[in-house]
């Protein structure tokens, strides 16, 4: 692949762009519930990570590197979430590199250019998530995948196989990518048929038979080392270990809610709506191959067809989040789109700048947004303001994992006569206050943890656990949504509200 000056000088300026917007202010904001629980896992020894593996959807792969990362850079906001950031930037070159590979330089750049704004992208590449590091591998794949289609090279094959292990040891979601790629793969046996473009890489000239015999190879090969992440998935799915109950039923508002957030907004949606229906509608003075258009469609089709209708009759699994890895392929199908639009290069200019300038916005505010639970705010002011003594209740408790790691573990030791309930649940151990009702939802390790204590008959009253902290100072510190449950009316009912403090999604009651 020859690079001219021109095209390195213009990708090294979009990797620029892409890395600045994901390095500024990458450690202003507090670790949320989930970043916290990735950084607390990262920091455990690996015997205690590959136990955690089998008490949650986890990310092994994501785990590991981070706990490499933070030896070499430590734990703070900054550090761990540079990680993502760097993989961010990588996944703009892979791009690139997609993007020239299945149709021309300026579809290559111009995907690169938006995958580099893209709101969803850049918002990820500043969370310590598995979700960058899951679109980055799922995009080199691809990558490797068409190559290998093309050029029946071993390393090809190799490159695409390390490239699937690692998105399906990523996030559970990429059994989905695979399953697609499989029906790209077997698209492309078919012979082509007017205006029914199968996928025919004619460069491949080998036998069919002996194709399909190598792909069986290397698809056994992958599925033999994802072999303990598919136990893993049918162990806890269908256990109900996996904490999915938070994810909201889909209908039809809340599916417009994730293409937008997709997209990065409803204007960026609607922009590239009308870019697609004006390259489906006008003569393209550019006709790129329809079975490299239809590469792009079936990878964003595909899984989300699969997961909005196992939403829709049997169980939510369509989160915004965990489906980032169709954004790159919405960057390349946008500058295919723009492309074949004009063959203009002003013109073409233009309809890039309406989408950049379109996007810069959103992820210029996604700075200030108060979008992540002010956790290091909450913590230190109980250093400064916290009574001697107090005890603090962080309900519901799987909250405690962010608070812990600003404040300290000093205030989790129980008061006379109430010992430690240690479990395991949502894939970490900690120590949960009881509650004396249920909160609602997934996650509500209290009601859990009482469950369990009064099958085995260790507490025969909750009232008498929670007798125990009705002497003395109570601080409670609850999320925003919870103000107005159990824990607070109970409390109210015992004690005297002295103060309350707010902070961005956090609220903090002290009781004596």
């Amino acid at each position: 692949m020859r690079w001219s000056k021109k095209t390195l000088i213009l990708l090294f300026l979009i990797l620029l762009l892409g890395a600045f917007l994901r390095v500024h202010s990458l450690g202003e904001k507090s670790y949320w519930l989930d970043e916290s629980i990735s950084v607390f896992q990262a920091e455990r020894p690996v015997s205690d990570i590959v136990k955690m593996m089998h008490d949650d959807m986890a990310q092994p792969l994501h785990t590991l590197l981070l706990k490499g990362w933070i030896l070499l850079f430590g734990s703070s906001e900054t550090a761990t979430r540079s990680l993502s950031a760097v993989f961010g930037v990588l996944l703009i070159l892979v791009v690139y590199l997609l993007g020239r590979e299945l149709f021309d330089e300026q579809v290559g750049l111009f995907g690169a250019l938006f995958a580099a704004v893209s709101p969803a992208l850049v918002w990820f590449s500043q969370e310590a998530r598995p979700y960058m590091i899951f679109a980055f591998f799922t995009v080199c794949s691809y990558y490797f995948l068409v190559r290998y289609l093309r050029r029946a090279k071993a390393v090809d094959a190799v490159l695409y196989a390390l490239s699937s292990i690692a998105f399906l040891y990523s996030n559970a979601y990429g059994v989905f990518v695979l399953f697609t790629q499989n029906i790209i793969f077997l698209l492309s046996l078919l012979p082509p048929r007017p205006f029914f473009p199968i996928l025919p890489f004619r460069r491949w000239d080998m036998k069919k038979r002996t194709r399909l015999v190598r792909w069986l190879l290397l698809q056994i090969a992958i599925v033999l080392a994802f072999a303990l992440g598919l136990w893993l998935i049918y162990y806890q799915y269908f256990n109900n270990i996996a904490q999915l109950g938070w994810i909201p039923p889909l209908d039809a508002l809340s599916l417009v809610s994730i293409f937008s957030d997709v997209f990065g907004s409803p204007l960026l949606f609607l922009l590239a709506l009308a870019i697609f229906v004006v390259a489906s509608l006008l003569r393209r003075p550019k006709q790129y191959p329809r079975e490299n258009i239809l590469l792009l469609v079936l990878w964003i089709a595909v899984p989300l067809a699969i997961l909005m209708v196992y939403s829709w009759f049997v169980k939510p699994l369509l989160v915004y989040r965990y489906v980032l890895f169709v954004v790159p392929a919405i960057c390349l199908l946008l500058a295919s789109a723009m492309c074949m639009i004009s063959g203009n290069r002003y013109v073409r200019l233009a309809i890039a700048a309406v989408l950049v300038l379109a996007a810069l916005p959103v992820v210029l505010h996604s700075y200030d947004a108060g979008d992540k639970a002010d956790w290091r705010g909450a913590a230190q002011y109980l250093q400064q303001h916290a009574d001697a003594g107090a005890r603090i209740i962080v309900h519901p408790g799987y909250l405690q994992v962010p608070f812990l790691y600003y404040y300290g573990p000093v205030c989790f030791h129980p008061p006379v006569g109430y010992r430690y309930v240690q479990l395991r649940l949502c894939s970490y151990e900690r120590y949960a206050v009881l509650s004396p009702l249920r909160f609602d939802g997934c996650c509500d390790d209290t009601t859990a943890v009482l469950t369990r204590l009064d099958a085995s008959g260790d507490v025969p009253e909750r009232s008498e656990v929670l007798g125990t902290m009705h002497d003395g100072v109570i601080w409670l510190v609850v999320e925003e949504h919870s103000r107005d449950g159990g824990m607070i009316a109970y409390l109210q009912a015992k004690k005297n509200l002295t103060h309350l403090r707010e902070f961005n999604k956090i609220v903090l009651y002290r009781f004596e």
